[in-house]
């Protein structure tokens, strides 16, 4: 599937503002990819995932839980954690539509929790979702002039990741809202990557 359809459908079915935001995502985590320079396809992959990262964000709860429901079971985590459910719906919902493949599936899938077992395409979603130049709040700003102060290197990949990580559940703490615990597990590890 060709990423032109991918960015008509989503500019027919998203608002501007997450249109405005995907895009932004794919083109951030497309320059990151050349910045490390990553093999083509690794770039292409990633300029797709950042397209259809946020594809199901603005579906309603209910319909995002039946799209997961019709492939696998929730677990009780994805249930308590409701603002990361668009993560799997959208993979599943990218896989439905525009065939990804498993790869890029997993860069949507952990685009907002993270995953201790992350690839490297998949950090580097994780990081273009929270430092693309569209992103006003001020953690996000700080982040992203960090990181771009920076040689684009694997440290600098492991370092922003577990920034992130900790910016969101310092986030989710002091609103009381629930933290998924592979956004924990994730931050766990990276920490020790990054900081040793």
């Amino acid at each position: 599937m060709s990423d032109e359809i991918i960015l008509g459908y989503i500019n027919k079915n998203l608002s501007k503002q997450r249109y405005s935001h995907s895009v932004s995502v794919a083109e951030t985590a497309k320059k990151i990819g050349e910045d490390l320079g990553l093999p083509d396809r690794d770039v292409k992959e990633l300029y797709t995932a950042g397209l259809c990262h946020d594809i199901a964000k603005e579906l309603p709860k209910d319909e995002q839980i039946k799209l997961i429901e019709k492939h696998q079971k929730l677990s009780n985590e994805d249930l308590i954690c409701r603002s990361t459910l668009h993560q799997l719906a959208g993979a599943y919902l990218a896989r439905e539509l525009f065939g990804i493949n498993d790869r890029v599936f997993g860069m949507i899938r952990y685009h907002c929790t993270g995953s201790p077992d992350m690839t490297l395409c998949e950090k580097i979603i994780f990081i273009s979702d929270y430092i693309e130049p569209l992103r006003e709040h001020h953690s996000c700003v700080l982040l992203r002039r960090y990181f771009t102060e920076r040689r684009t290197d694997l440290r600098l990949i492991d370092v922003t990741a577990a920034k992130c990580c900790k910016r969101t559940l310092d986030l989710l703490e002091s609103k009381g809202h629930p933290i998924h615990p592979l956004t924990i597990q994730t931050y766990e590890k990276l920490k020790n990557i990054a900081y040793n």
